[in-house]
Formats: structure tokens, C-alpha cells, sequence
């Protein structure tokens, strides 16, 4: 291969070294990928092979098809949507505490504006389907704004040598978009030469270059449906697009320090060359969520064991749906006038057959059976496959709301809390990825956020309230008026903030006014009628003083207030 147009020896030596790497990382994640797309596809639907299906079909047998799989993975989405949670930074002082809350007022608005919890469900499900899902979280420079987006699994390779479940050990990370050559060309003007060439490409490489013929590649069905996993493959001359990689990789500068570099290229060409990536944190853009990694260091999901289930599921489904419909004849020799239409008529329900000859029924020489065992043989195994479904997923019948033989509440409550026990460690995974994606997002905010901004956003009782970001706002100090900054940003790493996760609320007022509700639920004694005076004034309704004076007035009328009973007569 031909490297690219830049005299330097070193940048030609680095662009070997950053293309072997992706190389590497693609033909590590090829069975995985493989296995990912037919796990995609089953849940989808999509579960008998083309061969098989025009198997049945030439024997009059329907492809039917019963998909647990999606019902199955839905269900666990719908948990996640209903069990989200809200990211909350929480100081370990007093000084703390106002930076902390400014950091979760800054933080749950970007999410609603950004529907970022809906980007994460996208993530999580493709972590549950295929085994591994990722977020995207860097600084835009031209929309001057956090992105935090999900990004299709089938766009990014890791580094081969990654052993760790959340791929905290990697060296490099590679994302592989198609794009079209003019819009290639407008982003990078100074390769146009390079870019037409990489378009008009047409061979997938030399045989050398990854140690097997480009021909056996085309052999995995699942595989040759889309070029993008090939590191051989950079051009799509049908629909005029370049295969363009931006990769990441750690290397050490001068002062012995890792750091994090940035570059993009194509068929031995660079497109950008290595830069640092210049943030804060050092750390890949993407944040990842799991389901499971093998010993090998390759991600699977949970559709990987319904596989063979739902085989059993479709298989015995289509079986005994045919047998019901389909009967045999075994007839002698001559037995039958007219064998074709006999052949025809016999499945029908209002059939009508007198193509026998003469004794031919009353004599015996004809018979006629329906193979009922058979049918009731095949729903058997039916039923086996929903039940192994159901244990190798850890999704119990009580969770997906079926009747079963539980009849008290505390059974049907107990198998519920056992199946979310096997499910937990999905959820932990994805409260890891939603924390990281915080660090880093409080870590962009501090390096870019410096401009004054306004933040509006609606509370729970309709009204709007405004935060005003970078600010400059003029104070007395002492016998001078001076201007001080408000609600910088820039130095927020200065404080100890932890970040945590509660209930989901609508701002940081209603958690906070939540969690006093607790406490008069876990200590009934607090709750006297002070406390729940003020536990109102802290809400944002409208009349919360004349409720707030109407509890107080109650509290007296009953009992008189503590000043007034301790007082002599």
C-alpha cells in the first residue's frame, strides 16, 4: 500500500503503525460483529435463514415466526426508562455546597435540551442486543455547545489488546464512517487529490496485507452485508463515498506524560494528521455500557443464548401449524381415480373427494391420518423453548406481567425482586456509563463553558426560572463598588464534589423537597408542625405562605404552641 503524500518519514511511519492498529481491532471484532448483526437481526424479526425458508415454503409449510427476543429486550428497555435516574453532584462541605448545586441545575437542563436520556436508552439497548453500546460526549467547536450523542455500534472499533469489561484499558479507539466524496472534499479541501483517489478505488488490497484472500471474506453472510467492518475496503464506487477512520491513540511526549492524540486517515493517507486532542480529562470521546465480555476480551449481549431458543420457539411453532393443516394418505395402487386432485382437495376444511375407486374406502385399501401425536409433540417443544427462554434470559413470567401459579402477592412480589436481582448487573453497567458521562461532561464544562450564558428552564409548577452562567454582576466591598464574577465555571474542579444518582425529578428544588419527605416518613417525630411549615415554603406553590400560616394556625388551635402552654396563667 501507498503511503501518504507527506515527506516526513516519522508522520509515514505513525500513519503504518495507526492503520495496522485498526486493522488489528477490525479482525479482532469480526465474529463479534458477525454474531452482533444476527443478534440485531432476530430481534428485528428477522430469524430463518433464506435457505430454510424456501425449504418450507416448496413443501407448503408457513415460515411462521413467534418473537420473544423483542418482547424480552423491550421489557428490560422499558425498566431502563422507567427506573431513570438523575446524575446529582453533592459537595463533602459547606463551601462546596453551592457549586454543587449550581453543577446539578447546569447538568439536568443540558439533558433536557439534549435529550440525553433518551440517546442513552439507544445506547443500553444496543448493549442488551449485541453486547456493547456507546455514548459520545466531546466539545463542539462551530455549535460551541457539550454533544453527548449515541453512536451506532457498528461505527467504532477498540483496540484488540482491551481485556477490561468497560474497555478502560484500551490504547486506541477507531470510528469508520461512509461518506460522500463531495461532502469529504468540502471538509478537506487540501486532500482532494487524495480523496478522488481513495473514490475511485476498487480493490480490497493484497492479499498480505491481512493474511487470508479478500475472497474468503465474502463467505460470512453476515459479514459481506456491510463493508464498513473490512480495513481493506475505503471506497463505494456505486454511491460515490470514501471510508474515512478517526482514530484516538495514547502516546508519551517529551515529559514522559501520556497523552491523548487525534488524527484521521484513508488508504495510507492522512486526512489529519495526529494532533493532540487538547482536553482536560485525557480520555477517549466515548463512554461504553455492557452486557458481558467473554474470556477472550469479546463483547456478547443477552440475544446470544435466545438465539437457539427462539429457534426451538419458531421451528416447533411452524411444525405443528403445518401438521394441523396437512393430512396423509396411503393408498394402493390404483387406489386412486385422480391423484392430483386428491392431493389438492385433502388439506382443504370443506373438501370434497370422490376420486376413490370403487371398495376402494370400504375394503381398507385406502387411509387416511392426520399425525395429531406428531403436532402435539411439536407444541410440547414449543412450550420447552418459551420456558428456556425465560431462564436464560433471567426474565421470569411475573416480570412480563403473564399469569402463573403464584397466586399471593408476596409470591408474585418475591419472583419479581428475583428476576430484577439477575438483571442487576445490566443497570450497574449502564449507572457507570451515565457517571462517567458526567465526569467528563463537568470536565468539558470547566475547559469551554467560560462565556456568560443564561440558562432558563421550567420548574414542576410551570414557572420559569433563569441561572445566569460566567457573570458579572457589581458588589459593595467595602467603600467601593466593585465588578465580581457569579457563577463561574472555570474553576469548579476546585471544590470536592461527588456525583451520585436519585429519583428522577424535574430539577434539583424537587429532589431536594423529596428527600425531605423522607426523612418525615422515616422519622415521624420530625414532623412537627414547624417543620412541615417550612417543608412547604421550600415548594413553588403558589399560595405556599397562606398554607404554610393555615398549618401553624391548626397546630395552635389544637394544642395552643409550646410558647403559649408554658406560660403561667
Amino acid at each position: 500500500m501507498a503511503y501518504s503524500n507527506n515527506n516526513d518519514s516519522d508522520s509515514d511511519d505513525k500513519l503504518e503503525d495507526v492503520e495496522r492498529w485498526y486493522r488489528n481491532a477490525a479482525d479482532n471484532e469480526r465474529n463479534w460483529r458477525s454474531l452482533a448483526r444476527k443478534s440485531h437481526d432476530y430481534y428485528h424479526g428477522d430469524q430463518i435463514p433464506d435457505d430454510l425458508k424456501k425449504m418450507m415454503i416448496a413443501r407448503s409449510q408457513p415460515p411462521l415466526k413467534f418473537n420473544l427476543i423483542k418482547s424480552i429486550v423491550n421489557l428490560l428497555t422499558g425498566q431502563e426508562i422507567q427506573g431513570r435516574t438523575d446524575i446529582r453532584f453533592v459537595g463533602m462541605e459547606e463551601s462546596d455546597t453551592l457549586p454543587s448545586k449550581l453543577l446539578t441545575d447546569i447538568y439536568r437542563q443540558k439533558n433536557e435540551e439534549q435529550y440525553y436520556e433518551y440517546e442513552v436508552t439507544n445506547a443500553f439497548q444496543d448493549a442488551v442486543i449485541g453486547g456493547r453500546g456507546v455514548m459520545y460526549t466531546d466539545w463542539d467547536e462551530e455549535e460551541k455547545t457539550i454533544v453527548r450523542e449515541y453512536v451506532d455500534w457498528q461505527e467504532i472499533f477498540i483496540d484488540a489488546c482491551s481485556k477490561r469489561r468497560d474497555y478502560s484499558d484500551a490504547q486506541h479507539v477507531f470510528r469508520v464512517k461512509w461518506v460522500d466524496k463531495d461532502v469529504a472534499i468540502e471538509q478537506f479541501p487540501d486532500y482532494e487529490d487524495e480523496i478522488n483517489r481513495v473514490a475511485s478505488s476498487k480493490e480490497f488490497g493484497s492479499e498480505d496485507e491481512v493474511g487470508e484472500k479478500p475472497a474468503n471474506r465474502q463467505k460470512d453472510e453476515y459479514f459481506e452485508d456491510d463493508f464498513l467492518d473490512n480495513p481493506q475496503k475505503w471506497s463505494d464506487p456505486e454511491r460515490e463515498r470514501v471510508k474515512l477512520v478517526e482514530g484516538w491513540y495514547y502516546e508519551l511526549n517529551d515529559k514522559k506524560k501520556r497523552v491523548l492524540k487525534h488524527c484521521i486517515f484513508a488508504s495510507g493517507t492522512w486526512i489529519m494528521e495526529p494532533e493532540d486532542f487538547g482536553r482536560k480529562h485525557e480520555e477517549f470521546p466515548f463512554i461504553f455500557t455492557f452486557f458481558n465480555r467473554d474470556r477472550h476480551g469479546i463483547p456478547y449481549g443477552l440475544v446470544k443464548d435466545l438465539i437457539d431458543p427462539q429457534d426451538v420457539i419458531n421451528r416447533s411453532f411452524s411444525k405443528s401449524m403445518h401438521i394441523l393443516g396437512t393430512r396423509q394418505i396411503f393408498a394402493e395402487k390404483g387406489a386412486l381415480a385422480n391423484i392430483a386432485n386428491v392431493q389438492q382437495q385433502i388439506n382443504k376444511p370443506d373438501a370434497i373427494i370422490n376420486d376413490f375407486e370403487d371398495g376402494a374406502l370400504s375394503n381398507g385399501r385406502i387411509r387416511i391420518e392426520e399425525n395429531r401425536q406428531d403436532a402435539q409433540m411439536a407444541f410440547q417443544m414449543f412450550d420447552v423453548g418459551v420456558t428456556a427462554m425465560n431462564r436464560v434470559s433471567g426474565v421470569n413470567p411475573e416480570l412480563q406481567g403473564l399469569h402463573t401459579n403464584a397466586r399471593s402477592g408476596t409470591a408474585i412480589s418475591m419472583r419479581i425482586r428475583q428476576g430484577n436481582t439477575v438483571l442487576t448487573s445490566i443497570y450497574d453497567c449502564l449507572e457507570k456509563m451515565k457517571k462517567r458521562s458526567a465526569e467528563i461532561f463537568v470536565y468539558l464544562m470547566s475547559q469551554y463553558m467560560t462565556d456568560e450564558e443564561i440558562m432558563r428552564y421550567k420548574l414542576p409548577n410551570g414557572q420559569i426560572t433563569e441561572l445566569k452562567l460566567n457573570g458579572v454582576v457589581d458588589q459593595v466591598i467595602g467603600n467601593e463598588v466593585k465588578s465580581v464574577r457569579q457563577n463561574e465555571v472555570k474553576d469548579i474542579h476546585k471544590y470536592d464534589i461527588i456525583i451520585t444518582e436519585s429519583a428522577k425529578s424535574a430539577n434539583a428544588t424537587e429532589s431536594e423537597f423529596t428527600q425531605l419527605v423522607e426523612l418525615v416518613k422515616a422519622v415521624p417525630a420530625a414532623a412537627t408542625p414547624d417543620f412541615i411549615a417550612e417543608l412547604i415554603k421550600s415548594t413553588h406553590l403558589p399560595n405556599k405562605e397562606d398554607l404554610a400560616q393555615s398549618v401553624l394556625k391548626m397546630a395552635g388551635g389544637a394544642g395552643g404552641n409550646a410558647d403559649a402552654q408554658a406560660t403561667p396563667q
